[in-house]
C-alpha cells in the first residue's frame, strides 16, 4: 500500500510503498520515522493519518530536524502519512492507499535550535 514519506533530514516528501502484512508494516513504520514509539498528529478530512516520532520532543536537540505542514504545530523528526483502516467481515483488517496527494501538500523543513 502507498503511503507518504516526509524525511526531514534528507528534507525530501515522497511516495513509498508499506508492506500488505500488518507485522512487517507496523515494523516499517517504525523503520521509516526512526523511532521506538509512534503516535497520531493529524487525522485528514480525507480519512488519512499522520504518524510521527512519540518521543520527538524529548529527544530532540540543537540541529535536530524538523517540518510542518500546513497550519499544524512543527513536527520533531520523521513524519508518515498512511491511508484509513479498512475492516473485513471476518475482524481482519488493512490499510487503504493514500489519498492525500503530493501536488497538494506543501511542507517545510526547519532545524531546531535549544537556547542554553
Amino acid at each position: 500500500m502507498k503511503a507518504i514519506m516526509i524525511n526531514s533530514k534528507e528534507e525530501t516528501v515522497h511516495v513509498i510503498e508499506l508492506s500488505s502484512n500488518q507485522d512487517t508494516r507496523r515494523a516499517e513504520i517504525y523503520d521509516r520515522l526512526e523511532c521506538r514509539t509512534y503516535e497520531i498528529a493529524k487525522y485528514f478530512d480525507n480519512g488519512d493519518v499522520l504518524l510521527v516520532d512519540e518521543e520527538g520532543l524529548l529527544t530532540m536537540t540543537s540541529g535536530t530536524k524538523a517540518f510542518q505542514i500546513r497550519d499544524l504545530d512543527i513536527l520533531v523528526g520523521n513524519g508518515l502519512i498512511i491511508g484509513p483502516e479498512i475492516e473485513f467481515d471476518d475482524g481482519s483488517w488493512t490499510l487503504a492507499n493514500v489519498k492525500t496527494s503530493l501536488d497538494s501538500m506543501i511542507v517545510n523543513f526547519l532545524q531546531c535550535r535549544l537556547n542554553s
